[in-house]
């Protein structure tokens, strides 16, 4: 081949390789959105298994004691830069801690009840957040005797809540008679806890220190009173105005029966000596517990052990509305709001058999709204007894016409605190029951009672009076 016949191949070939190829291009593409595909979903697969490492380490964590990392802030939003934090990837959910700062303001607010408080109660309720957090925020206010140390609480609450994530410091610049701790957890201020010792004044210190009157003590001395055993002041079963009618004067007739006589224990529930005192007399007592104070459920349960007739204390509307308790139920109730509350109640009194009121002159003093809620107990089997807390109460009359087994109280035994009048109420019993046969007697878990109860549980007997369960006299 000469020379230019190879010139001249060449130059045809070349002009043949400037043709597009189509299936050249076509599989060029296709490789590259296989790529991209596989890119993407590489990217998807560690994007979601990043997502499910956080919530189990949320999850995780906020129940643990072992100092989980996670980022912190307090009210002001300021960063702390001694804890340490958790990196979370952009867009991702706030670490939701309402339910464990929830839970951390409810054991110090039992705390509090349980170190000498005369009164406490949750001020201020908020939820906070952060960038990567949401928690909830307690202003916790508590009245204490003005004998007690309210710098000794620190050490106190830090002890209830039994968790090296949650610490209790002393917050400076309190005003004078006050005491104020800041509660974190994991660097969160979650509750802020204000200690008073000298402000009966404010409204809701009055009736607690009211309480502590009619209880029979005095302020000051509540200190030497509860301790070591937290304690906590049972209220008065009674309106302040009682009412409640009294024994006849008429002579004795004579009666040959059996002598019986019930007594009802009422206001337990708040542990310490005076619990421990009566959970030692003979179990023939039956024992009215209120439900939502700080030893409510272990009382009924000891004293259910123990062989005591165990009954709810229901916390009930009074006339005058100045005294509330938490959970009272009201004439203004619907059927659900009742059954509610009514249930909320008989939780925290295990192995409750029967129900009385705790005050409630307004509540058993209306017909209509004690047939909706007798209507509610009587499906379950419980029996009642009517406080008496009016002379104007039909209670028992609504449930024995509801044919609910149901009695009344006879007679009050230490509505006022003086050991001399317990101890003539005390013989007043006696011989209503020598005239009658049997009574209902209610009387409380307070200081100057327990000795005197204690005294005439032998007296009884030589009086030939059977101490029975209170059951035993409904009808």
């Amino acid at each position: 081949m000469s020379a230019a016949e190879r010139t001249e191949r060449f130059i045809q070939t070349q002009s043949s390789n400037d043709v597009p190829n189509p299936w050249g291009a076509l599989l060029a593409l296709a490789c590259f959105i296989l790529i991209a595909s596989a890119i993407g979903i590489g990217l998807m697969e560690r994007y979601l298994d990043t997502r499910l490492v956080y919530a189990g380490t949320v999850e995780s964590t906020v129940g643990s004691t072992d100092g989980a990392d996670f980022a912190r802030a307090d009210a002001a939003g300021e960063q702390h830069t001694d804890a340490p934090s958790l990196t979370l990837a952009r867009y991702e959910e706030r670490n939701d801690l309402t339910s464990k700062t929830s839970r951390i303001a409810d054991t110090i607010e039992t705390a509090l009840r349980g170190a000498g408080s005369v009164y406490v109660r949750a001020a201020h309720t908020e939820l906070r957040q952060s960038d990567t957090t949401l928690w909830q925020y307690t202003v916790l206010h508590a009245q204490f005797p003005n004998a007690f140390a309210t710098s000794d609480l620190t050490p106190r609450l830090a002890m209830a809540v039994v968790d090296d994530s949650v610490r209790i410091e002393p917050i400076t610049g309190a005003p004078s008679g006050q005491t104020w701790l800041s509660v974190r957890y994991h660097g969160i201020e979650c509750a802020t806890v204000r200690a008073f010792s000298d402000v009966t004044e404010l409204p809701e210190f009055k009736l607690a220190a009211l309480a502590v009157e009619w209880s029979g003590l005095n302020p000051d001395d509540i200190v030497q009173e509860f301790f070591p055993d937290p304690e906590s002041l049972p209220l008065d079963s009674t309106d302040f105005k009682i009412d409640a009618p009294t024994p006849s004067s008429t002579p004795p007739r004579p009666y040959t029966g059996p002598l019986r006589l019930a007594i009802i224990v009422d206001d337990g529930g708040y542990g310490g000596w005076i619990t421990e005192e009566i959970l030692a007399l003979p179990n023939t007592l039956t024992l009215s517990i209120l439900p939502h104070a700080p030893y409510s459920y272990e009382t009924a349960q000891r004293a259910t052990e123990l062989g005591f007739e165990v009954m709810l204390h229901m916390p009930m509307e009074n006339v005058s509305g100045k005294t509330t308790y938490p959970g009272e139920i009201t004439v203004t109730m619907d059927e659900n709001e009742m059954l509610d509350l009514t249930n909320q109640a008989l939780s925290d009194v295990p192995g409750a058999v029967g129900i009385n009121n705790h005050t409630g002159s307004k509540f058993t003093s209306n017909a209509e709204a004690m047939r909706t809620w007798l209507d509610l107990i009587k499906e379950r089997g419980y029996f009642f007894i009517d406080s008496r807390t009016s002379r104007y109460a039909c209670a028992f009359e609504v449930a024995d016409e509801m044919e609910i087994p149901s009695a009344e109280n006879d007679l009050f035994l230490d509505h006022h605190a003086g050991p001399d009048y317990i101890r003539a109420r005390f013989k007043q019993v006696i011989e209503m029951v020598k005239r009658h046969g049997q009574a209902i007697a209610i009387c409380h878990f307070r200081k100057n009672t327990v000795p005197i109860l204690k005294a005439m549980m032998p007296q009884f007997e030589k009086e030939g009076i059977e101490i029975v369960h209170a059951s035993t006299l409904v009808r």
